[in-house]
């Protein structure tokens, strides 16, 4: 061996030393700081300790995944075809001034636009999706430099692969943001001791989705038809179909969609651990800190209606209704500010600073009172309502509270009192209902507030002002509790502080001092881990320096005295330096916001922009290299096209904002918390493969796959978990004369998909048995969306089958993946060209979004 050789092994020998020293050190710190608590008597890996330390917002280096280049390609084709619609003044192109669902709950569209008038456009349009694909033939080797170490990368393995297999669970604290390794059957527990108490959940004897969904279609067809929501409305939310149907008339007026965004989900429970309700010393194997259970809605039957529900009626009634809300702290900092300029400093040199807590506000709040608190908001704030209108509001919020239920482990529950923390509508309703019973019993009383100079409240947690010693205020909130007791809400939890000395309330402290001067400080919980997004995530440099600066101007903001601000921002500085923060950017930010002048006031939002003919490419941060390749060198031909050039913009009222014809935003790869993070999967029991469901008459339970793992066209399927009944599925069929697959997805459930493929496959086989014809050409020139008939012809064409028991004996299916509706139609083109199921290496006949194999 040379001695250059020699050299090289070993300052790599050093370097990984190093690398691994400092692992060690990362995950001490994590231990010992907190952030990082093992609950298991598992021995778990330095660098998966080292790893979790970094946060679950942390995001290894992604890797580059062929098929979310191309429908990220596929989006921007089609962006620049809407955009030629609209520069060559095609009206019906441009966006109604409707309501618009927000852009979370809107469903990309990756379905090819329609052609350009103008042919270079198509072919820009062409060339580009055909260069892409060129690129990512000739790109297997793509390669980003990893920015985990190799302990990282060895405990990122050993934790998927044991919560993968259910011995593990990660989960956040409630509070503090702590991150926690725990066992997956302590989960399961301390959940069912929740759910099977009797006084706070029932149990439902079946699904109720179908019924609640109905429920709801019905409501809003009373509502289209009373011109409380228009038509688009009643569309784009709900998905009713317009009245007028002149290409049909024969179809009945308000259908439901089909589409599967419009289909309920599966909402689940899963808990949150308080182990700041525990001493650090108990924060061990064995130890089974409380819960809050937590009903993740955001798949419920009635999701989407209540964002409309909330944004045109419930947020403004709320303003107009609730006197005493606060939304954040940059809005306590405004009326702490207030009181300290309009009160007398002679008043003010006496009073005491005070906060105060509801306990368990959402579970205390009856729905009986909500509703009451709903109807008298609506009578006091809006007269001018019709009793309509009022009405079908209220039954929508009522229908709101019913459909708040939720699955764990196969079985439906419903909460009995309270309002679910997870309902897009629990703020505003808990708000109104608060502010009704404090009004009604608090503030009306002069008697009762004669001490109180002024009180605000931020949902459960109020604060104020008082006049008086610490005796009278005890007995103040005696009293209180007393009078909202009849309402079943109870303060349990409160403080009041001498003069001078600080009382907390959100993440502000503030008291007013012997001068009769206004004092306000950093609140941090004692749980608080403090931890920031690890310098080294795979984001845009812009995201950290921005997280350091947001941090400095938060404190900049809340606290008044420059000497409190300089010893914080040394505290945050040292929060972010054990983030790996680069000192000389951290030191550089500090420095400046030392120098900016403090100011409360609220940045409005800006006027409406001028469109732009800027075309957004939004890709994966580090590995949407040949995309942005691809773009870029399609750009100046873009802008010599009519559409894009400077001429075209004259029917946009003012001038383009960028003369760029391309905007390329950033998304993050896959977190850790997306890895690791499994409630959903722990609610649903996920475990195993799929099973018959063994319910009589079922010849679905026949055609179960029972392998644990199957090779389809050289790629490896673990079938996933679930039974007949299973519904929000991607599912598989096999032929056993071929292996050839096919691949769907269903709203439905498994064994009523099966039935419909099933059913098609004998008009299939009546046909065959009828006609002369040596194929079937009705079947195998239909363009059906759903695919149904494929099946049927594969086996009548290829494998020449005559008898109805044939199909039974011939296909088995499986699961491929639960997911939720409105991921369904990508996640079954995924599943499509991965397992390259359509014809000829498979079954399927028809491409979801029409992209070619590669």
């Amino acid at each position: 061996m040379s001695k250059a050789e020699t050299r090289k092994r070993r300052n790599f020998k050093k370097k990984w030393a190093q690398k691994k020293r400092k692992t060690e050190k990362d995950a001490e710190r994590a231990l010992k700081s907190g952030s990082v608590v093992i609950l298991v008597n598992e021995t778990v890996p330095t660098g998966a300790i080292a790893l979790l330390g970094k946060g679950l917002g942390f995001v290894p280096t992604p890797k580059l995944n062929i098929e979310e280049a191309r429908l990220d390609m596929r989006l921007v084709t089609n962006k620049i075809l809407y955009h030629s619609y609209r520069a060559l003044d095609r009206p019906h192109y441009m966006s109604p001034e409707k309501y618009k669902m927000p852009a979370k709950h809107r469903r990309p569209v990756y379905t090819k636009a329609q052609p350009s008038s103008e042919p270079a456009i198509n072919a820009i349009v062409d060339n580009m999706h055909g260069e892409l694909d060129y690129k990512l033939k000739h790109l297997a080797d793509f390669k980003t430099k990893s920015n985990l170490s190799r302990d990282e990368v060895d405990g990122l393995k050993w934790l998927e692969d044991n919560i993968r297999a259910g011995k593990l669970a990660v989960v956040q604290a409630d509070k503090g943001g702590a991150i926690l390794i725990v066992y997956p059957t302590l989960l399961e527990k301390k959940t069912l001791e929740k759910l099977n108490t009797t006084s706070l959940y029932t149990q439902l004897a079946v699904d109720p989705n179908q019924e609640l969904n109905q429920e709801l279609h019905d409501l809003w067809c009373s509502a289209k038809m009373n011109g409380i929501v228009s038509p688009h409305d009643a569309k784009t939310v709900v998905g009713i179909s317009d009245n007028a149907r002149q290409d049909n008339p024969s179809l009945p007026t308000n259908r439901p969609s089909t589409l599967p965004i419009y289909k309920p989900g599966k909402p689940y429970f899963y808990p949150s651990l308080k182990i700041h309700k525990l001493h650090v010393d108990d924060l061990k194997p064995g130890c089974e800190p409380p819960i809050r259970l937590i009903t993740a809605l955001q798949e419920g039957v009635t999701k989407r209606a209540d964002v409309f529900l909330c944004d045109k009626f419930l947020q403004p009634l709320e303003v107009d209704f609730c006197k005493d809300i606060l939304k954040d702290s940059t809005d306590t900092l405004i009326w702490l500010d207030e009181l300290d300029k309009t009160l007398d400093p002679s008043v003010k040199k006496g009073l005491r600073s005070f906060s105060f807590d509801f306990k368990s506000l959402y579970d205390s709040l009856s729905p009986e009172l909500v509703i009451t608190a709903l109807d008298f908001a609506i009578n006091q704030c809006r007269p001018d309502w019709s009793q309509v209108l009022k009405c079908w509001i209220i039954d929508s919020v009522k229908l709101s509270l019913k459909a708040s239920v939720g699955m764990f482990q196969d079985k439906w529950y419903r909460q009995k009192n309270g309002v679910p923390t997870g309902g897009t509508l629990c703020v505003q309703l808990a708000n109104i209902a608060v502010y009704y019973v404090l009004s009604n019993k608090v503030y009306n009383n002069p008697d009762l507030m004669r001490n109180v100079i002024s009180s605000k409240r931020y949902i459960d947690d109020g604060s104020g002002l008082f006049r008086g010693t610490k005796r009278m205020f005890t007995e103040w909130i005696t009293q209180v509790n007393t009078e909202i007791g009849t309402y079943g809400l109870f303060i349990d939890e409160y403080s009041i502080s001498p003069p001078g000395e600080y009382v907390s309330f959100l993440d502000i402290n503030f008291c007013i001092d012997k001068y009769g001067h206004l004092q306000t400080d950093l609140y941090v919980k004692p749980t608080d881990a403090r931890s920031y997004l690890y310098f080294g995530s795979s984001h845009p440099n812009h995201v950290f320096s921005g997280i350091v600066f947001s941090g400095c101007l938060r404190l900049r903001r809340i606290i008044n005295c420059n000497e409190r601000l300089a010893k914080q921002l040394e505290v945050l500085k040292t929060c972010f330096l054990e983030c790996n923060y680069p000192k000389r950017m951290v030191n550089n930010i500090v420095e400046k916001v030392k120098g900016l002048n403090r100011t409360l006031v609220k940045k409005q939002p800006p006027p409406d922009p001028t469109p732009s003919t800027e075309i957004r490419v939004i890709s994966t941060f580090e590995g949407d290299s040949p995309l942005v390749e691809v773009t870029e060198a399609h750009t100046s031909t873009l802008s010599l096209t009519r559409s894009f050039s400077s001429s075209s913009t004259a029917s946009f009222p003012g001038p383009p904002k960028k003369a760029n014809v391309f905007g390329y935003v950033k998304r993050t790869g896959s977190s850790l918390r997306r890895k690791f993070v499994k409630a959903k999967e722990l609610a649903m029991g996920n475990k195993g493969n799929t099973k018959p469901c063994n319910r009589p008459r079922c010849k679905c339970c026949e055609m179960i796959c029972d392998h644990e793992e199957l090779k389809v066209n050289n790629h490896r399927v673990r079938p996933a978990s679930g039974s007949c009944t299973s519904y929000n599925i991607i599912y598989m069929f096999i032929c056993s004369l071929c292996t050839k697959p096919y691949v769907g997805r269903t709203v439905n459930q498994l064994n009523i998909r099966t039935n419909q493929h099933r059913s098609a496959f004998y008009k299939v086989l009546e046909q065959s048995k009828s006609s002369s014809q040596q194929s079937l050409t009705k079947f195998d020139c239909k363009d059906d969306d759903d695919d149904i008939y494929s099946l049927g012809v594969h086996l009548v064409n290829v494998h020449g089958v005559t008898e109805k028991s044939d199909f039974n004996d011939t296909y088995r299916v499986l699961i491929l993946e639960n997911c939720s509706p409105k991921s369904m139609e990508v996640l079954e083109h995924k599943w499509i060209h991965k397992l390259k199921s359509l014809r000829p290496q498979g079954i399927n006949r028809s491409n979801p979004f029409s992209i070619p194999l590669l």
